[in-house]
């Protein structure tokens, strides 16, 4: 095809190779202890690789990949760095680079990217470049009123569940405190946000015990608002109030908990969840994982899905237990939507409205001879374009 109608000039291809940094931006100033440097590479010839230098051309590191191409970075220590790239081609040319970019790491500022190195406390606005790590053994406050600005489509950590997309991984602890009258924003960099502009807060517990309690929180346009997963006989402690998660990709809460021993304890109330493409609430047990759960006084609407969605396999080893009381479910696909498979649970399901589904109000489906407990009582189903029950 022929663009010349649309450019002011001919494109000329390179003759001799070329590279360019694409992250981090230049002239950005950092708060973390390692970085993925990023960029691409063309050549006549083919590119056969990349090198890095984070030191103005002193010393030279290989990077991994070709026209595409990734360096992780560990930093020295805080300061301005000149950062260099060079491309060699099939022809071992080596191309004569430019001037770089500049980037300056100052590690007393609230982290952006990375693994926090010790106990920090975030207020007013922040800004993440990339995956922040709350590691085990750290604590990290975020205090009320503040807003964390996640940049949109973009990872410059370049790793976690998504590398294109920043996510907030607690490890550890992760306290959000904000108040009725200063709630804490979490949310998009984009002038047009978009759900799944950034990925959401993962929990991740393999053999360690996170914790995250949150209050007057909103979170917006994410792909999770809230990821759990938890295996190796862990324990993971989810304390949600007050809050709102609207505009997600998937699922506005989502907790895979597997293997036995391992735990979700898990008290969600008086939230606000809507315009999700997902579910509401989505948990997920197998392999021996056991749920605790309390959902009392939240209203859930407008998902692409179901409200609360609960599906346990292969769990008989021990019990899950689910207090789903009071809340408010409405205008989704199905209000309730339990499916337990060679598990054991007791559902306590009371004084719930349920209306406006396009499908059913609460459905329930246990196979594979085990027990379990189901007591309704108070609830109010009605509207429904299926079965109330």
């Amino acid at each position: 095809m022929d663009y010349a109608d649309w450019l002011s000039s001919s494109p000329t291809a390179p003759t001799v190779p070329l590279s360019e940094i694409t992250s981090p931006l230049g002239g950005s100033t950092l708060s973390t202890s390692q970085i993925s440097i990023t960029g691409i590479a063309v050549s006549p010839y083919g590119v056969k690789r990349v090198e890095v230098s984070p030191d103005g051309g002193i010393n030279w590191y290989e990077a991994d990949g070709g026209a595409a191409w990734n360096y992780t970075w560990t930093i020295p220590a805080d300061g301005t760095y000149q950062l260099l790239s060079r491309a060699i081609d099939n022809n071992d040319d080596i191309e004569t680079w430019s001037a770089g970019i500049e980037v300056t790491i100052d590690r007393n500022l609230p982290t952006t990217s990375g693994l926090l190195p010790s106990d920090e406390t975030w207020s007013g606005d922040v800004t993440l470049t990339g995956d922040v790590t709350v590691p085990v053994g750290v604590t990290l406050t975020v205090e009320a009123g503040s807003t964390i600005h996640f940049e949109a489509l973009s990872d410059d950590q370049n790793s976690g569940a998504n590398n294109s997309r920043a996510e907030l991984i607690v490890e550890g602890t992760l306290l959000i405190a904000g108040t009725a009258a200063n709630p804490v924003i979490l949310t998009s960099t984009s002038a047009n946000p978009a759900p799944g502009d950034w990925y959401g807060i993962r929990m991740v517990s393999d053999g360690n015990n996170p914790i995250l309690t949150v209050s007057h929180c909103r979170i917006q346009y994410c792909t999770n608002g809230i990821h759990i997963f938890a295996r190796n006989g862990s324990t993971a402690t989810l304390n949600l109030t007050d809050s709102e998660i609207s505009e997600t990709g998937s699922h506005a809460i989502h907790s895979d908990i597997e293997d036995n021993g391992t735990t979700l304890d898990a008290t969600l109330t008086a939230n606000v969840i809507f315009n999700t493409v997902g579910s509401g609430m989505y948990f997920y047990t197998r392999y021996g994982g056991v749920n605790t759960l309390l959902a009392e006084g939240n209203t859930i609407h407008d998902t692409t899905t179901h409200g609360i969605y609960i599906y346990s396999y292969n769990s008989s080893s021990l019990t899950s237990q689910y207090s789903l009381l009071n809340n408010i479910i409405y205008n989704n696909e199905t209000g309730f939507y339990f499916y337990d498979d060679n598990s054991q649970a007791k559902y306590v399901i009371s004084g719930n409205d349920i209306y406006d589904h396009t499908s059913d109000g609460l459905y329930f489906n246990a196979r594979q001879h085990h027990q379990v407990d189901l007591l309704l009582s108070n609830n109010v189903i009605h509207n429904n374009g299926g079965r109330g029950l």
